[in-house]
């Protein structure tokens, strides 16, 4: 594996560790109150996650609009219905419902800093800043998840996935150029007389050594009090949508440790100049 440099001061704000999972054993949902029950000196904190779902119909025969074809309906008339039922003035010719259900459990550490989510959909584990480093992270979660499947005990991974968000604080020493701290960046011709007012960008990629990797690399600048700093938002999302069988503990592992790491490790160093390094030095 290509090693990388390791930071004392990074700019990790959350990493996370997200295994999803369709289950083939009939697991209850107080079954993972166990789980609390075995980690509750770390995790004392115990609350219940909701899934909530809707959907709508449109009534054809009392849906009428005045030279308007119904089968030529344009997303911003739909959206505008939407709307309206979001206010409670439902019209009569639209059909709504939803639901709100329990889908697990989120457990939180003694600091505030660690987070267990564990349901019949998966699990996920994170911690926010201050980050340590990935030995502590990587075993704790894989200590969490054996508990996990110690409960469900048997079923299918449908997804893999390791996100770190970073929070680069830029110094604001105007002209700030993005291009002396950012390599991945959109261009802007210099005969476009334009100033920069906001930033966001999202690129999708995948892994030429492991073709069933995939990174979504996310640029934003979000607000700040801070007057000195741009506070960039560098958030790293990559996984594998790949079948595993639950308990293969060694594949799961191989996977983190050698491809997703690996690949995310890639992606941020290549997106980062060295004057973006001496930041975190």
């Amino acid at each position: 594996m290509t090693e990388f440099e390791i930071f004392s001061n990074p700019p990790i704000i959350e990493s996370i560790i997200d295994i999803r999972v369709n289950l083939t054993k009939d697991t209850a949902l107080s079954d993972f109150v166990k789980i609390h029950e075995n980690i509750i000196s770390e995790f004392p904190e115990r609350r219940i996650t909701m899934n909530l779902t809707g959907n709508f119909a449109i009534n054809l025969e009392k849906f009428k609009i005045d030279n308007l074809d119904v089968l030529d309906v344009t997303k911003d008339l739909v959206t505008e219905k939407i709307e309206e039922t979001e206010q409670n003035n439902i019209p009569e010719y639209l059909n709504f419902s939803s639901a709100n259900k329990q889908d697990g459990f989120l457990f939180i550490s003694n600091d505030k800093k660690r987070f267990l989510e564990v349901g019949l959909n998966g699990f996920t584990f994170s911690r926010i800043a201050p980050y340590t480093n990935w030995s502590d992270f990587y075993s704790e979660a894989f200590e969490l998840w054996n508990q996990y499947i110690h409960i469900t005990k048997s079923g299918e991974i449908t997804r893999l996935g390791l996100r770190y968000i970073n929070r680069i604080k830029i110094p604001f020493e105007p002209p700030v150029n993005l291009g002396d701290y950012l390599r991945i960046i959109p261009e802007i011709p210099n005969d476009v007389s334009v100033v920069l007012s906001e930033y966001f960008m999202k690129l999708v990629l995948f892994d030429t050594n492991y073709p069933k990797s995939q990174a979504i690399l996310t640029q934003a600048v979000e607000e700040g009090n801070e007057k000195d700093i741009i506070p960039l938002i560098l958030d790293i999302d990559v996984f594998q949508k790949k079948k595993t069988n639950l308990v293969d503990t060694s594949k799961i592992k191989k996977i983190f440790q050698e491809e997703l790491r690996e690949f995310r490790n890639k992606v941020f160093f290549g997106s980062i100049t060295e004057r973006t390094k001496e930041l975190f030095r």
